[in-house]
Parts: C-alpha cells; sequence; structure tokens
C-alpha cells in the first residue's frame, strides 16, 4: 500500500479536502479499504460530500454494494434483538447490554455509520448467564464448541462459548466480562452496568465515554490486530462524538481507571493522532499524562502498532 492510498483513507475518513486518483489507485483504495473493513464508511464519506456520482460506474458500483451489505448486517442485527427482546427478555426480571458494533447500532452512535461486524456481542451479568443462554438454546441459539474448548470457555474466559442460531446462522457471543478471567485484568462487570445510558425493554447500551473505553480496551488489549484499523476508526467517530465536552473526557478517564485500563485509553488516543490525524486528541491526552509510559516502551509501541 502506498503512502498516498493510506493517506486519501484517511482524508476522507476526517473528511478533508481530497485528491484525484487514477482508477489504479481507485483499485488500490478499494481493495485495501474492503480488506480493512472500511469500505461501507469510505461510501458514507463520499455520499456526505456528494462525491459518489461524480465516480465513474465501475468505481463507485463498490461503495454501493458496501453500503447494502451494511443495510443487510444492521437489519439483521436490529432483527435479532428484537427476537431476543420478544423471546427472553419480555418478563424477565433482568437487562442485557449490547456491546461494541451492535452497541453502536441500538444506540445510533455514529460509530455504526459503515459499521460491518458478524458477531452480536451482549453483555449479561453473571447471576442471569444460565437463564439466557437457556432460553437462548430454545430460541434456536446452540454451541458449536468441543468439550474440551466449552469447559476452557467456561472456566477460564470471559464468555460462554459462541451460540449459533441453527436456521438463519447468525452469532451471539454471550459476556459476562469484558476480558478473559485467566488475564487476572477482568475488572467487576458492576462498573460498566453503572455506564449504561439507554435502556429500552430490556435492551441497554453504553454512554458514549464507556464504549471508548471498551472499545479501546478491545484493541489494544489482545493479541491479533486483522481488523486493528476499522477498529481504530470505530475510536476515532466515538472519540468525535466526545470533542468539545471537557466532562467526557474526564469521565472517559474515569471509567478507565475505574476498569483499570488507563493505559490502554492513553495508547487508543495516541494512535488516533499519530495514525489516523485526528484534532483535538493533544488536549485529551494531557488527562493521561501521568500513566504515558517511558520513552523507550513508547518507541516499541509506535513500532509496533504503526
Amino acid at each position: 500500500m502506498t503512502p498516498k492510498i493510506l493517506k486519501y483513507i484517511i482524508d476522507q475518513l476526517n473528511g478533508n479536502d481530497i485528491q484525484t486518483l487514477s482508477d489504479i489507485e481507485w483499485r488500490d483504495v478499494i481493495l485495501v479499504a474492503r480488506s480493512s473493513g472500511v469500505l461501507a464508511r469510505l461510501f458514507h464519506c463520499l455520499t456526505d460530500k456528494n462525491l459518489l456520482e461524480t465516480l465513474p460506474p465501475q468505481i463507485s458500483r463498490h461503495f454501493k454494494a458496501a453500503m447494502r451489505h451494511e443495510t443487510l448486517f444492521h437489519n439483521q442485527v436490529r432483527n435479532e434483538i428484537e427476537n431476543i427482546r420478544r423471546g427472553i427478555l419480555e418478563g424477565a426480571m433482568y437487562n442485557i447490554l449490547l456491546l461494541k458494533g451492535a452497541g453502536y447500532v441500538f444506540s445510533d452512535s455514529c460509530a455504526a455509520r459503515g459499521r460491518i461486524f458478524s458477531d452480536i456481542d451482549i453483555l449479561v451479568r453473571k447471576e442471569d448467564l444460565t437463564d439466557f443462554e437457556q432460553k437462548l438454546n430454545l430460541l434456536g441459539w446452540v454451541s458449536e464448541t468441543d468439550n474440551y474448548d466449552d469447559m476452557y470457555y467456561r472456566k477460564w474466559a470471559h464468555e460462554i462459548p459462541p451460540l449459533v442460531h441453527i436456521n438463519r446462522k447468525s452469532v451471539v457471543d454471550v459476556h459476562h466480562n469484558i476480558v478473559p478471567i485467566v488475564s487476572r485484568r477482568a475488572p467487576s462487570p458492576s462498573i460498566l452496568w453503572s455506564e449504561v445510558e439507554r435502556v429500552d425493554e430490556g435492551v441497554g447500551a453504553l454512554s458514549t465515554s464507556a464504549m471508548f473505553v471498551h472499545s479501546a480496551i478491545h484493541l489494544f488489549f489482545k493479541e491479533e490486530f486483522h481488523f486493528g484499523f476499522r477498529d481504530l476508526t470505530d475510536l476515532m467517530f466515538l472519540f468525535k462524538e466526545l470533542t468539545g465536552s471537557e466532562n467526557e473526557i474526564e469521565r472517559v478517564k474515569t471509567v478507565a481507571r475505574k476498569l483499570g485500563f488507563e493505559l490502554e485509553v492513553f495508547l487508543a488516543l495516541r494512535y488516533l493522532k499519530k495514525i489516523l490525524n485526528v484534532e483535538g486528541v493533544d488536549e485529551a491526552l494531557k488527562h493521561f499524562s501521568k500513566i504515558k509510559p517511558h520513552k523507550l516502551k513508547l518507541i516499541f509501541y509506535d513500532w509496533m502498532y504503526s
């Protein structure tokens, strides 16, 4: 990937002025954006600037197809959430909390624009986990995991094995925490539950500040980054929702401190600036100056993440 292609994608995501591309460069933009999971996001950026219809049909059709793909995914997620609401939560004495992509869609966050995802991530209180899983089974969601992996999930992980619908093949990931128990850094889930901003008939979503913290943890506390660029753009859109509110940035810091993941939030802010050139990050970074790693560690982080 040439620097020009990367710069074009980042400029588009930031709403900056753009440069003219050749057909070959457009091909590279489409290939890179699709493999990174941001092609539908570029559709929205081009549409916002009334640029999509100025492109040749052989180029614009890729963006339009990505938009249809996004619409299909989001409609499926909404339908599955409604199935769970009607089949499980009506009359139940507990709520569920939607995380990551499903949470963005449910809360109408701008991070939902162009966001493609395959699983519906749900947080359930541990005392409600057995009841919720059994009722999902009755609705057709079943585990396809073997006995050994099933045991590992239930003893050491932060979630039960993924549940796949026998007909629709939709996947539900049911969590009782946000990081694996075996990591010894699993926080009290009550901290996240205290950050729920919206509950609609048993289905909840986090505040934007807590979404930002959780997204940072998800990206910087794991070992594979196949969709790392897409996940960083999640953080970019969430950050832009927070920009301009000193109270919200302070709230991000408070949630990160309570959960024990201030470093991950610092890294998220650092690479929003260094990789995506997001404005307003310097001011937010001042809130995390005390946990800034040693210079040699920062050199290593910068090499690794860029």
